[in-house]
Parts: structure tokens; C-alpha cells; sequence
């Protein structure tokens, strides 16, 4: 009985408290216009008549100077100077580089290329002899696992010496191109 007549108490106040506190928004737009004419009524508005007043009793001042900032110059332990400007601007001036294709420098590069060469061709075999192996042997699903595991490798190893034998060939186009000896190349 008693915890009815909370109820019943708090359900009275809550209806009676709504009509009063609830606004429309006309209302509430209404109470905000009023409010902002209150406010521009109590400060004061500058327009530009009144600056310019005001301005014209003041002595001008001059126009700033833009000075450029310095260039910074740096220099490269190598010889290349590097000389930054106040817009972002890079210049670079760096010396004629000195052509250190030798005929060292083309023996090495042919040897290496023929080196790399021989190792794929070398894995190559390997991967052949081991798919081989797993042909004659007993046909157990790890076998088959296995050989379609070699299978793939043996597919990279091809198709890396198809690219090793391009680089091979790029290689002497690039030094027929720039005159150099067939002997310095030594390839097969």
C-alpha cells in the first residue's frame, strides 16, 4: 500500500512538472532572437568609415622589406655541393664522375653473372635428381606432397635461370654498346 502511494505520488509530480517545463521551439527561437538584440544593442559596431578615420589621421607605415634568406651551401664528403635556396629549391652540382668500368670491373661482373648462373644450374639438377627419386619410390600421399612441393621448386629454379640468362644477354648488349672488348666478358 505504502510503495502504491509513491507511485502514485512521483506519476502526480511528473505530470504536473511537464507542462510547465516543456517550450515549443518558436519559443525557444523567440527567446534567442530577444536575447542577441539585447546583445548588439550593448556593444559597439566599428564599420569601415570609422577606420578609415582613423587611419587617415595616423602616419602610414612603410611596407616591409623582404629580405632573402642566404643560400645554405653544403658540401659532400664525395665532392657533390648542394646548394639549398630560401623556396625549397635544391641545386645540385656534382663532379664528372670518373668511369670505373675497367677491365676489372667487366671480368667481375661477367664472372659473377657466370657463377650465379652455374649454382641455379646446379640446384637445378639436384631438384631433378630428388623428383626422380620420388618417382621410384613408393606412391605415399607424403611422397606425393613432396614431389609437388619439388615440382614447384624446380618451376623457380627455371624460370631464375631464364633470368640470369636475360641479365647475361643485357649484359653484353650493354658492353658491345659501350666498346668493350669480347675478352674482358669471358662468358661460356
Amino acid at each position: 500500500m505504502r510503495s502504491t502511494m509513491i507511485a502514485a505520488g512521483l506519476t502526480l509530480t511528473v505530470c504536473a512538472a511537464a507542462p510547465a517545463s516543456a517550450q515549443s521551439l518558436g519559443d525557444v527561437a523567440r527567446q534567442e532572437s530577444e536575447r542577441r538584440n539585447q546583445q548588439a544593442e550593448s556593444g559597439k559596431t566599428y564599420t569601415n568609415e570609422d577606420l578609415e578615420t582613423v587611419g587617415s589621421s595616423a602616419t602610414p607605415l612603410p611596407a616591409p622589406v623582404a629580405v632573402p634568406a642566404p643560400p645554405t651551401t653544403t658540401t659532400k664528403s664525395n665532392g657533390v655541393v648542394m646548394q639549398e635556396t630560401g623556396k625549397g629549391t635544391i641545386n645540385i652540382n656534382a663532379p664528372e664522375a670518373a668511369s670505373n668500368r675497367d677491365e676489372k670491373y667487366w671480368r667481375k661482373r661477367s664472372r659473377d653473372m657466370r657463377e650465379s648462373l652455374v649454382r641455379v644450374r646446379a640446384n637445378i639438377a639436384a631438384a631433378e635428381q630428388r623428383l626422380a627419386a620420388l618417382e621410384k619410390g613408393p606412391q605415399t600421399a607424403a611422397a606425393a606432397r613432396e614431389r609437388q612441393a619439388a615440382e614447384t621448386a624446380l618451376k623457380q629454379l627455371r624460370s631464375e635461370e631464364n633470368m640470369r640468362n636475360t641479365d647475361m644477354a643485357q649484359l653484353k648488349t650493354f658492353a658491345a654498346g659501350q666498346k668493350v672488348p669480347a675478352e674482358w666478358l669471358e662468358f661460356e
